[in-house]
């Protein structure tokens, strides 16, 4: 080897080694920020009204005294993905990302359309058949009293009670610590993903709406505990801490304009602590922040909620009677946010997800009309012989 060839080869190995401190000193300066804003719920609702893109996050980060470029944030988060995600998802990702490129994924429609709200409640009869297309249009339907809806609730509720032995759920705050609880949840939550009776449950729920089951896929149960609202107004949803949120859409999380939500008691709620659901905003587009979001990036980095950005009149909303055993079934696509507990009692309720496949696509589907971010929720879906949809 030459002399020159000698010095190219030590200039080359001291580069790489100055990138990789470079690039690590990088690394630092990202994940110290992204710990910052996950434990300063100041910081974290000042970078949520600020939206999501690269430029926007690394001008924040910078700002607040962290240091990097948004080319630098960009790629690593696409190491986060690339590392994390599993395999099936990062081919729906890489599909995703070429229809935008190709301009095959349309813009959101901007509309401002009045819209009357329309309350039906239905029970189980012979032959009956749930109106999907109704409720993809706007309508909020009550499910009353359907047997499987009793079943499945009464799962949920074994495993909570099992979890938490004998304390009162509705008044268990007075009993025990926010770490306890904690704690229970988690086994309620861990017991409930495990319990192979779900599936068919969901089946028999889907029999009883009339619906064909090679045509659902289903979210695995859940259950919400609330606070009273002067506690805080903080709870639990699944095996998580989370607090009230506000008036939202879950197609701003990437929910498929076709998804079904159902929502419930678990015990007997008090006055004001239902869901409430604000029809008049079906067909009227709402400044919100989902510029950049980015179903992937979201899993793996910077975990944000998406929030309407604009005064929203709540005056006047959808809030249904429910006893338990019953369901409230309502469009992804609709604005709702879970009332204000203003009694003394948690409020504990269920929820979950149906697509039915005839639905996607659709006429009768609501149009994306400000959903603004990149890829749809793919994870977390069950067809209803228990096994997850890839």
């Amino acid at each position: 080897m030459s002399l020159s060839e000698s010095h190219l080869e030590e200039h080359d190995l001291l580069a790489a080694f100055l990138g990789s401190i470079d690039r690590q000193k990088t690394k630092e300066q990202i994940e110290s920020f992204i710990r910052a804003v996950s434990d300063t719920p100041a910081l974290n609702e000042e970078l949520m009204r600020l939206g999501y893109r690269t430029e926007t996050v690394a001008d924040f980060a910078r700002a607040h005294g962290f240091q990097f470029l948004p080319e630098e944030l960009d790629a690593y988060f696409e190491r986060c993905i690339q590392a994390n995600i599993p395999e099936w998802s990062l081919g729906k990702r890489e599909q995703h990302l070429a229809l935008h490129r190709a301009g095959e994924i349309a813009e959101p429609l901007v509309m401002d359309r009045p819209h009357s709200s329309v309350l039906d409640a239905v029970e189980n009869v012979p032959g009956f058949a749930l109106d999907r297309a109704a409720i993809l249009g706007g309508t909020v339907t009550v499910a009353r009293q359907f047997s499987a809806l009793h079943s499945l609730t009464a799962r949920l509720r074994e495993h909570l009670e099992c979890a938490f032995e004998s304390h009162d759920l509705l008044t268990v705050y007075k009993s025990l610590s926010l770490q306890d609880i904690s704690k229970r949840v988690e086994v309620a939550y861990k017991a409930l993903l495990q319990d192979t009776s779900i599936p068919a449950l969901m089946t028999d729920l889907t029999h009883e709406l009339g619906m064909n089951p090679d045509d659902i896929i289903f979210e695995w149960p859940g259950f919400r505990l609330m606070f009273p609202h002067k506690l805080g107004g903080a709870g639990f949803y699944r095996d998580g801490q989370t607090g009230s949120v506000g008036p939202h859409r879950d197609t701003w999380y990437g929910s498929p304009q076709h998804q079904l939500n159902f929502w419930g008691p678990l015990y007997p709620l008090s006055d004001c602590a239902a869901l409430h659901v604000y029809p008049d905003y079906f067909f009227r587009s709402i400044e919100n922040n989902t510029h950049g979001y980015d179903v992937w990036r979201n899993c793996v980095g910077l975990q944000l909620n998406p929030l309407g950005l604009q005064d929203i009149c709540v005056d006047d909303p959808l809030t249904p009677d429910l006893d338990v055993g019953d369901a409230m079934i309502f469009a992804a696509h609709h604005l709702h946010a879970g009332a204000a507990n203003a009694g003394d009692q948690m409020r504990v309720s269920f929820e979950f997800r149906i697509l039915n496949r005839e639905d996607e696509g659709a006429a009768y589907a609501p149009p994306n009309i400000d959903y603004h971010g990149i890829g749809y929720i793919y994870n977390g879906w069950f067809r209803l012989d228990g096994s997850e949809v890839h």
